[in-house]
């Protein structure tokens, strides 16, 4: 087993939003409110970046923490702002995901894009500032939720679009490094349509053992409707 050594700073965060989770969402399964506390731990630390304008500094999670530490010397106040940011973090979780116990089609779409974008995405020189427009864009525009998963897919979905018309990924490579804003204009044009629509945009494959014990009622309370 590897162990990780957890931050004071994500360990009070994390606590922070479980407990919250656990009030506002009574009857939530264990297994939901791990997958959804660590998902949230991010999407708040990406919330700070764009509160502070830290996204694309360099030492920017540095700051985070610092503000972070900052807050926890007002614990109540601390409560409080997470509190506010999870009403509307949960609000776009009821919108945004869908959660599914089998493979549905999405699955092998999604599966035929990072295979095919593999290359480029690894190689793509800009490719963390590219996500931290990204991310900036979607919260500025109240995207709150699983705001890392979002910016990738969108990134990959371009860059997969590139690779269909193109069918040269070597030649492509190349002129997006030559023109990089070709790129980050299409990115940026689809987290608009991204904000216009109202369905969700990720699905969660969960293992279906893991919520045996509440097989009856699994999909309304992970739905929370």
């Amino acid at each position: 087993m590897e162990w990780k050594l957890l931050r004071v700073e994500d360990y009070v965060l994390r606590k922070t939003i479980e407990k919250l989770l656990e009030e506002k969402l009574r009857d939530i399964s264990k297994a939901e409110k791990n997958i959804m506390t660590s998902i949230a731990v991010e999407d708040y630390k990406n919330y700070l970046k764009v509160k502070l304008d830290l996204l694309g500094v360099k030492d920017a999670d540095y700051y985070v923490y610092q503000k972070l530490k900052s807050m926890f010397e007002r614990p109540e106040l601390f409560r409080k702002e997470i509190e506010e940011w999870l009403e509307a973090w949960l609000l776009k979780w009821r919108q945004r995901v869908k959660v599914v116990f089998k493979d549905e089609q999405e699955f092998e779409m999604k599966k035929k894009i990072d295979a095919e974008t593999i290359d480029l995405w690894a190689n793509l020189r800009i490719k963390k500032e590219l996500q931290d427009l990204v991310i900036g864009s979607l919260i500025r525009n109240g995207e709150y939720c699983l705001t890392n998963a979002i910016a990738e897919s969108i990134i990959k979905g371009e860059l997969f679009k590139y690779y269909k018309y193109t069918g040269d990924k070597k030649k492509l490579s190349e002129l997006l490094e030559k023109n990089p804003v070709i790129l980050l204009k299409d990115v940026l044009r689809m987290v608009k349509m991204v904000s216009r629509n109202k369905g969700y945009l990720i699905s969660i494959k969960l293992d279906d053992r893991i919520f045996s014990e509440h097989r009856e009622d699994r999909q309304r309370r992970f739905f929370f409707r």
